[in-house]
């Protein structure tokens, strides 16, 4: 997808163009087919990025987070490969995987601290300062339903835990899978654009 806030500079830029030459001169079609170029260019650079890479420039371009945000404490290795893997679109989506660096099992303890990070992280990310139930695509809640804050306790099951906060007025997801039944097992935190309202 093409880069918006490039695109803006771009016209931005050939509005320049345009006003430093006087008023009697017109943007020609090099000038539109420059712009696509650029643009393409952009959009060709991020399809070229590994799977790491898109994760953090999504990450910097939604929410201004690096993947250090988001990294868990413990020693850990970033799983690249496989279904489950490092991803992001550029857009409103971005996936982080990760496994001990000893190749030994996530313990209870580790899985639960690095929920605990990521809790409170969307919470100051938020623009209110708290994490929120959202819409869960199941059940009709009211929009004060949906913006009841939860703490970690009300959310979290054993492997799965799942939560909404609000920036700019839009509910933004987040989601954390301990995945155990592989050796050795992974932890997975995803940060997307939630529902907006309930579904028909």
């Amino acid at each position: 997808m093409k880069k918006i806030f490039f695109a803006l500079m771009c016209v931005a830029g050939l509005a320049l163009t345009m006003a430093c030459g006087g008023a009697d001169k017109k943007v020609s079609s090099t000038g539109d087919a420059q712009v696509d170029e650029q643009l393409d260019k952009a959009e060709k650079a991020f399809d070229e990025m590994s799977g790491i890479e898109k994760c953090e420039a999504t990450l910097q371009k939604m929410h201004g987070l690096t993947l250090a945000d988001i990294q868990p404490d413990f020693e850990f290795v970033e799983v690249e490969e496989g279904r489950d893997k490092f991803m992001g679109n550029e857009v409103n989506l971005a996936t982080a995987v990760y496994q001990k660096k000893d190749g030994s099992a996530i313990t209870e303890d580790e899985w639960n601290a690095y929920q605990q990070k990521i809790f409170n992280l969307t919470a100051r990310l938020s623009q209110d300062g708290k994490n929120v139930h959202g819409y869960d695509g199941m059940s009709q809640l009211t929009p004060e339903q949906a913006n009841a804050e939860v703490s970690l306790d009300d959310i979290k099951e054993t492997h799965v835990s799942s939560w909404c906060f609000k920036k700019e007025d839009r509910f933004k997801a987040c989601y954390m899978i301990l995945t155990d039944e592989v050796n050795p097992n992974y932890v997975t935190v995803t940060i997307t654009e939630g529902l907006q309202g309930n579904l028909d």
